[in-house]
């Protein structure tokens, strides 16, 4: 009797410890589907942007209970990782993309509208940079929200203008005043009027040459997506200006292997009289080029032929859809990282612009750049442009075709006629193989 009594005994523990376990399995499990965690792809890699991304992190779980992971997945390879994970059915949740990227995941219908979000919450797009908000939305649908913002000006060293007698550039100055002051400024080998760039890289090169096209009046494509518009006769006059820096002597012919760190470079080691860069220039002079203080500026992008045009872009974040209640902590994030609140201490960095609200009230440590950004680096926003809406089978990489066709002409002779035939070809052929544009399913039937 007794032994039975033991047996029981230790059968009720074994049930009992059990029992506990499994209940105390299943309430951790519980409690682990109930955490509120997205995913977040970072691409920054400076440290003190990673450091700054941490805070925001820790102060928006404190604030909202939702967990943010951050993945940083570098800008040389997240293009790559982000269209795998895409592709295999489990792509992050937000993530910090290119301007050009919201129209490809837009198009294969992946990415959550966030119009809903954006009209309850009474989001302004007024409060951003117009040619971001334009590049995140598709067939009236927006799904990104700006981030980070940049656009290309003049800079220029005032002590060398001083010495020729030149006054600095005027707001309405034009492109033939550029390339006359480079001339001007011109006294090779030791210091180049002006520097383009026509590296075979996979963006910058076309970022240069954008301005001097659309001033001229050309662009890649017709606004339908019918064909290439790089083989007009406005498209042939800009490929003609821009080559002719290095014919006339005034840019090295070695631009064929510049890419931006060469340009930027350039100028802080005094190689070029004038170039086109944007705002990283100017923590970069103060930090490498200090005996120069006081002698450089920025000037407006120069005014074309048909209008003024100012390469502009950055960076948005988008958020994959994946249903409720997913969608709606992923939105909350993004408003919380694109509020004036945050966006102020990313201007703060003095790395980047912001959206336009971060940069009212903030005073850079260099008050004279804060007086570039407000008076030139700014109004040069509204006459950006998003990149064309077109995705494709085919993309430019390495050898793109208008950093190729200017190579043609500076180092084989090309003509201007042919070398812009030859990038229209390959815009042509892009087009034939593209998947997605505005209209295309109107077309297709």
């Amino acid at each position: 009797m007794k032994r039975r009594k033991e047996i029981v005994l230790v059968l009720s523990l074994v049930i009992g410890i059990t029992f506990v376990m499994f209940t105390g399995d299943v309430t951790a499990k519980k409690k682990a589907s109930e955490q509120k965690v997205i995913q977040f792809w970072f691409p920054e890699g400076l440290a003190e942007m990673q450091e700054l991304m941490a805070q925001h992190t820790k102060r928006f779980e404190k604030l909202t209970g939702i967990k943010v992971k951050v993945s940083h997945v570098d800008w040389e390879v997240i293009r790559s990782k982000l269209r795998l994970v895409v592709d295999a059915g489990s792509p992050p949740d937000v993530v910090q993309v290119g301007f050009d990227t919201p129209v490809v995941y837009a198009g294969m219908g992946k990415l959550k509208p966030l119009n809903e979000y954006i009209k309850r919450d009474q989001i302004n797009p007024a409060d951003y940079a117009p040619v971001l908000w334009e590049a995140g939305t598709v067939e009236n649908k927006v799904y990104g929200i700006p981030f980070l913002v940049e656009d290309r000006v003049i800079f220029y060293r005032t002590d060398l203008l001083q010495k020729k007698g030149l006054k600095p550039p005027a707001w309405d100055w034009t492109w033939n005043d550029l390339k006359e002051y480079a001339r001007k400024l011109n006294d090779p080998p030791r210091v180049y009027g002006f520097a383009i760039m026509a590296g075979l890289n996979d963006q910058d090169t076309f970022c240069w040459f954008e301005p001097v096209l659309k001033s001229f009046g050309g662009d890649y494509y017709d606004k339908d997506y019918t064909r290439s518009l790089l083989n007009t006769h406005s498209a042939q006059k800009a490929f003609e200006f821009y080559a002719s820096f290095v014919k006339e002597g005034l840019c090295p012919r070695d631009c064929v292997n510049y890419g931006r760190d060469d340009i930027d470079g350039g100028f802080v080691a005094g190689k070029f009289a004038m170039v086109q860069s944007g705002p990283w220039l100017m923590k970069r002079m103060h930090k490498e080029a200090p005996h120069l203080e006081g002698k450089w500026a920025v000037a407006p992008m120069p005014v074309g032929p048909v209008r003024r045009y100012a390469f502009s872009a950055g960076t948005l974040l988008i958020m994959f859809d994946k249903g409720e209640p997913k969608n709606s902590w992923s939105w909350e994030w993004i408003k919380f990282e694109t509020a004036p609140e945050q966006q102020r201490e990313w201007y703060k960095l003095e790395l980047a612009m912001t959206s336009l609200p971060g940069m009212k009230g903030v005073r850079w440590s260099n008050p004279k750049d804060v007086e570039f950004l407000t008076k030139v680096f700014i109004p040069m926003l509204k006459f950006g442009e998003a990149p064309p809406k077109i995705v494709s089978k085919i993309s430019f990489g390495p050898n793109h075709p208008i950093a190729m066709a200017l190579q043609k002409m500076i180092l084989e002779n090309w003509t201007a006629e042919k070398a812009a035939e030859f990038a229209a070809k390959e815009y042509e052929r892009q087009l034939k193989m593209a998947v997605y544009y505005p209209g295309i399913k109107k077309r297709q039937k």
